[in-house]
């Protein structure tokens, strides 16, 4: 396992996607990723390859502080608001890393999560 970065923070958002919005999903992802702001480091997105559809968007942060700036930006909000119209949000969650990342094909051993609610309608606009 390559060591890429340090991060202190991993968002994680795991979905499905609808089958007809998958062409959709593919055109729109890397303006979605580029919503991300000040303190992110990266994005991998994962698809499971026993339930096509399902996946797992981890955004990896530099800062918790600067992850929850973001939580609480209309960004994020339109994040949120584009993965509900391609798909269904399963789950979304902070995670604390262990302050060392690995390469993007695996992700870190975690100790703890803190639950984000994502049934609110005004997500982003905290």
């Amino acid at each position: 396992m390559g060591v890429e970065s340090t991060a202190s923070c991993v968002l994680e958002i795991e979905f499905t996607l609808r089958y007809e919005k998958r062409r959709e999903f593919n055109r729109s992802i890397e303006d979605l990723r580029n919503l991300e702001g000040d303190g992110h480091i990266r994005t991998s997105i994962f698809e499971d390859r026993e339930e096509p559809g399902h996946f797992l968007w981890a955004s990896d942060w530099t800062d918790r502080s600067k992850l929850e700036d973001y939580l609480h930006s209309e960004r994020f909000g339109v994040l949120i608001g584009g993965l509900r119209v391609l798909g269904n949000l399963m789950r979304c969650r902070l995670v604390d890393s262990p302050g060392i990342l690995p390469s993007p094909d695996s992700r870190p051993q975690v100790a703890r999560g803190v639950g984000v609610n994502l049934d609110s309608s005004d997500a982003g606009s905290h």
